[in-house]
């Protein structure tokens, strides 16, 4: 009897895997991919105890993580990089270049901004919708999970404002649209990076334009203060000129925004031929991060909220003095601390933040970089050490294409990217041990 009763529970145990399986493959094909970003469990700190630089964060995943929505299956040879697409296309398109990627791995989906196009394209690789003539620049995008909106840099033509527009990406959901006339995308003004960028500054005999060399608004992403370790609020960096001439453009600008009412209170209707200013009048933070100077500042951001690093991708410097580094790393488990800045013709205080102690040092200027190969024309972080990069392609007819692949996190190289390949890969997220910092 005990036999009979033991035969028919593992035949009761096989049906239910059969059938948690066949639902997992419907989910995955339908685009729900399997990734709670909350889910991953770490010891990197995001609260306000986590400000000392001696942290370690070690999580290693060997089973994947399942949404409420995917029933959980546990097999010991799979982790979740093996459900996610290795390498996602967009298109080709006849523009300049991708500028910056966003993805809603939730619903499926993943955004490009190619500067004067914005695309929507499900997680297989088809064209859902995209958004046509935007006059200026479109630049870095990211997804914000709380409104389900795409929030994107973008300077009018000739600068006569500097935005942060946000686009209804719900209504999106065919091609050829016009920027102004589908309704889809609002524009909120930053009057305090305008106030860099119109100001005038004398250093030595000559007068310069631009506070800090404050060229407008580009790489952005979600992610906590960096003062509490709490919330999400919108980083937006600044632009830079490179002006090699200057010494006092030495730093890269972030500023963080609370944005749970500005579709509301400031978002204004896309209308290129009456830009507006209607903005915030405050910011939630601004804070200065010492590289050196670079060809415009952050290009794309990436928040790796596990470890609680903050990924700055930029076009080297042309400054002999500084290395010609690509990707800036900000450790936030460090507080940021009010100094006065370098290069400046005037003693002037402000609250700076701290490279993470890993990759490349410079002895001369005290920096820590990385020689990244990709990721200034899209990144994007997705959770448990995951990363999609851009390749960037010309086609053989001379359209603009771009190609996300799926890295993990290695830390071990120059490049601190390993491109994804393989089915049961397993590989450890850690964070290296910071010594004091002064």
């Amino acid at each position: 009897m005990k036999k009979i009763l033991s035969r028919i529970a593992l035949a009761a145990a096989a049906i239910l895997i059969i059938i948690g399986a066949a639902f997992f493959g419907l989910h995955l094909k339908n685009g729900n991919l399997p990734l709670d970003k909350g889910a991953v469990t770490t010891t990197a700190a995001t609260t306000e105890e986590a400000t000392t630089a001696d942290t370690t964060a070690t999580t290693k995943k060997k089973k994947p993580v399942a949404t409420t929505a995917v029933p959980v299956i546990e097999f010991q040879d799979f982790s979740i990089i093996d459900y996610m697409p290795l390498s996602l296309a967009s298109g080709s398109w006849d523009i300049k270049h991708c500028q910056g990627i966003a993805i809603d791995s939730i619903n499926g989906f993943i955004y490009y901004s190619y500067t004067n196009v914005f695309v929507k394209c499900d997680l297989e690789g088809n064209v859902v919708g995209a958004i046509e003539n935007i006059e200026g620049h479109l630049g870095d995008i990211c997804y914000n999970e709380s409104d389900g909106m795409v929030y994107a840099s973008l300077n009018p033509p000739g600068k006569t404002a500097l935005y942060v527009a946000i686009i209804n990406v719900a209504k999106l959901n065919k091609s050829g649209l016009d920027a102004e006339k589908c309704k889809l995308i609002r524009t909120v003004h930053l009057p305090q990076v305008w106030s860099d960028f119109t100001a005038k500054v004398e250093i030595g005999e000559k007068t310069y334009s631009r506070r800090y060399g404050v060229s407008g608004t580009d790489a952005m992403c979600f992610g906590p203060s960096f003062k509490t370790g709490k919330g999400n609020y919108l980083t937006v960096s600044c632009g830079t000129t490179p002006q090699n001439e200057r010494n006092d453009n030495d730093y890269q600008i972030l500023l963080q925004y609370d944005v749970r009412n500005w579709w509301k209170e400031y978002a204004q209707p896309l209308d290129f031929s009456e830009p507006h200013h209607v903005g915030p009048e405050k910011h939630n933070g601004k804070y200065f991060v010492y590289t050196g100077t670079t060809n415009y500042g952050v290009q794309t951001m990436a928040y790796f909220r596990e470890l609680n690093l903050w990924l700055m991708n930029v076009y080297p410097t042309t400054k002999d003095s500084f290395q010609k580094y690509t990707l800036f790393i900000i450790d936030g488990d460090v507080a940021p601390k009010k100094q006065a800045l370098k290069g400046q013709p005037e003693k002037d205080e402000q609250w700076v933040l701290t490279l993470y102690q890993d990759g490349n040092y410079d002895k001369k200027t005290g920096i820590y970089g990385w020689y990244a190969l990709n990721g200034a024309r899209g990144m994007d972080y997705v959770g448990n050490g995951l990363f999609y990069i851009i390749h960037p392609y010309k086609t053989w007819y001379g359209k603009q294409t771009a190609v996300a692949y799926l890295y993990v996190w290695d830390p071990s190289k120059e490049d601190p990217f390993t491109i994804a390949a393989g089915i049961g890969v397993d590989y450890t997220i850690s964070k290296k041990k910071q010594t004091a910092v002064q």
